[in-house]
């Protein structure tokens, strides 16, 4: 099982084979077959075994050290889980175990530990995109002090309303496309979502999209031209369907800071709508592909410095400094990449007061700063 861990980390659970674990680890094949099954029952039993002891320390707010190699590892079991039957059927009722536990104790205690699991998610998915990705275990330690009275230490009494207007989620459209391609892209996401990158063949896909290869590779020579062009594409749409609905809180000459970390909040809550399922997951699986792959590592930099750039400029508009204007970036970026892979694992994201950390964390960061 050791073993396994290390070849997560270093492979990636799509490239990991029984020949592979049983050559490095020194047994025969028949071993690991004997006692797990399959590679996918390996980890089922690895996480059986740890994985409950483990999430109590993720989300222990004492616990705030950069995680350890086994930790990088178990993180990204447990964003993988929610498409490996044999791994979710043990990973979801210790998940759902942690947060009803936490849930008796406190809604704080929930959201604490939510945002601190959703942090360490966001760094370890974040690390092939984000140069920043450090800054992570700064917002770590500010989440895990975050008191049980921490609603009322911000100014926020149960159940009053946003002080900004909802945000409508902004969805992929592709619809400046000509049909084949949109279709394409469409089946793209699909397939990557559902299976990961590695699955992506270009026979699938064209599959369907109910097309013959021969009417792709002239839009698309490659199969890499298509997965670039496609994140691209839906990266692009995503982000200016959110900075077009800025302008409207922007423009509020009396904004301060409730109101910004409010926005935040608002932005977020749209982004856990049903509508942008297949995006949180086609994301994932990507930004878990950059981890291994360098080529699709690089174009997730490229791709997210312009989305990031057109964020830190809308929040220069508000008001904010550059030094805050860029944690906050970062913080979004990590934000999306974590809470994607437990609202995928249906986290309970959406019933909770998420304006609460985001105005913590936004005025401890203030403080950092002056």
């Amino acid at each position: 099982m050791a073993t396994g861990l290390h070849q997560i980390h270093s492979l990636g659970f799509d490239q990991i084979t029984v020949n592979g674990l049983a050559s490095e680890a020194g047994v025969a094949r028949g071993t690991v077959y004997a006692y797990f099954g399959d590679v996918s029952g390996l980890f089922a039993t690895l996480w059986s075994e740890v994985g409950f002891d483990w999430l109590q320390t993720m989300v222990d707010p004492a616990s705030t050290a950069p995680s350890s190699p086994d930790d990088r590892a178990m993180l990204l079991l447990l964003t993988l889980a929610r498409r490996n039957p044999t791994l979710l059927e043990v990973v979801l009722p210790d998940l759902n175990r942690t947060f009803a536990e936490l849930r008796d104790r406190s809604d704080i205690a929930l959201l604490r530990a939510i945002w601190m699991l959703t942090i360490r998610l966001g760094i370890e998915t974040a690390n092939a995109k984000l140069s920043e990705v450090e800054i992570g275990y700064l917002f770590l330690e500010m989440l895990a002090a975050m008191p049980d009275d921490a609603a009322q230490r911000v100014g926020i009494d149960p159940g009053t309303p946003l002080t900004v207007p909802p945000i409508t989620p902004s969805l992929p459209l592709v619809d400046t496309l000509d049909e084949v391609s949109q279709r394409l892209v469409r089946a793209t996401m699909q397939v990557v979502a559902s299976s990961g990158v590695a699955a992506a063949s270009m026979m699938r896909i064209c599959r369907v999209a109910r097309l013959s290869t021969g009417a792709a590779t002239p839009r698309f020579p490659s199969l890499q031209q298509l997965h670039d062009f496609t994140f691209q594409q839906v990266m692009g749409d995503i982000v200016r369907g959110n900075t077009r609905q800025l302008p409207s809180v922007l423009n509020n000459p009396d904004i301060d800071n409730a109101i910004r970390a409010d926005l935040n909040a608002a932005m977020f809550i749209a982004s856990l709508s049903p509508e942008r399922h297949l995006w949180r997951a086609y994301r994932q699986e990507v930004s878990l592909a950059a981890c291994y792959d360098e080529h699709i590592a690089d174009m997730l930099k490229g791709v997210y410095q312009d989305a990031n750039e057109e964020l830190l400029q809308a929040f220069l508009g508000m008001g904010v400094g550059d030094d805050l204007s860029q944690l906050t970036v970062v913080f979004n970026v990590l934000g999306a990449g974590g809470s994607s892979a437990l609202a995928l694992l249906d986290a309970p994201l959406r019933d909770l007061d998420h304006r609460v950390p985001m105005r913590w964390l936004l005025a401890q960061v203030s403080d950092t700063l002056e």
